[in-house]
């Protein structure tokens, strides 16, 4: 995506989330996700590979999203989408003005 993005560009909903260690009472801590909130972005599938894991072939899909900066996501975050859980690798600036961000993410399967 080049140039100027559209409001209308920004057609899809995801939920963002954030990790967060909490006591198990047990004296340990569990990990949990927290929502941030709703936010408005474009999906862009960028690629998809075959990996083995666990003596399993699975699917990895990378994706490109793009929304407004203020949105907060950083890496290590969450992104929930159409029932898809992406995983927040890394968050550049989109453009000089840093409206818009790009955020690079892998599907957990």
């Amino acid at each position: 995506m080049n140039g100027v993005v559209s409001a209308g560009a920004l057609d899809q909903r995801l939920q963002h989330e954030r990790a967060d260690e909490v006591p198990d009472g047990a004296g340990g801590l569990t990990l949990v996700w927290q929502s941030l909130g709703l936010l408005w972005a474009s999906v862009t599938p960028v690629a998809a590979r075959t990996a083995r894991r666990a003596a399993q072939d699975t699917v990895q899909r990378t994706y490109r999203i793009s929304a407004r900066s203020q949105s907060g996501i950083r890496a290590g975050d969450r992104l929930l989408w159409r029932g898809h859980v992406l995983m927040v690798v890394a968050v550049m600036p989109r453009d000089a003005g840093e409206i818009f961000m790009h955020v690079d993410c892998e599907e957990m399967a």
